[in-house]
């Protein structure tokens, strides 16, 4: 028998509602109909001042990827790593906001652009594109100009921006958006 998770939904009066549904292997094709199950939980809540320092070390941090998290420190933004030392300092002051490591590249924004970080904190890829998602499969799904393309990680365009939106690689696929609906790239 395998079980697979659906998914849940916020309900009103701190309720979630979680779907499950479990079937029988191919096999057993003789056997009933799966069955579904529908649980209400009722989350717990937690308080806070026990589970967070105080004051708090980082004003933002990120998940861990790659062995290290983007975190803020007031002016200072970098990475630490799993062990919460300091590892990288970001090198540009102009930038804002960095996201997690992926494929040893991190996107970063400073103004209205982003570019992409190396693991010492200088710019890889320079500031240029109006939007940008993390490397995936040795490509990017970046915003040049008005459409999306793909570059690699030396900052060259693989596939050329002309799709209205572009997601990451997964398997070997990305999904993107061309007038007339939605593709497998």
């Amino acid at each position: 028998m395998a079980f697979r998770y659906s998914g849940q939904q916020a309900l009103s009066h701190g309720l979630v509602l979680a779907i499950a549904s479990c079937s029988l292997p191919a096999a057993q094709e003789s056997a009933p109909p799966a069955a579904v199950m529908v649980e209400f939980m009722s989350p717990a809540v937690i308080e806070t001042a026990q589970v967070m320092p105080e004051p708090l070390l980082f004003e933002t941090a990120t998940d861990f990827a790659e062995g290290t998290a983007a975190v803020r420190q007031g002016e200072q933004l970098g990475y630490i790593d799993t062990a919460g030392n300091w590892v990288t300092t970001i090198a540009d002051a102009n930038v804002e906001v960095a996201g997690a490591f992926a494929e040893q590249l991190a996107v970063a924004r400073a103004g209205d652009y982003h570019g992409y970080i190396d693991p010492s904190g200088d710019w890889a890829i320079a500031v240029q594109f109006k939007q940008a998602k993390a490397f995936s499969e040795g490509l990017a799904a970046v915003q040049g100009g008005d459409k999306y393309g793909f570059i690699n990680p030396q900052g060259q365009w693989v596939i050329e921006p002309e799709f209205a939106l572009a997601e990451s690689f997964t398997e070997g696929l990305a999904v993107v958006k061309q007038e007339g609906g939605v593709w497998l790239c």
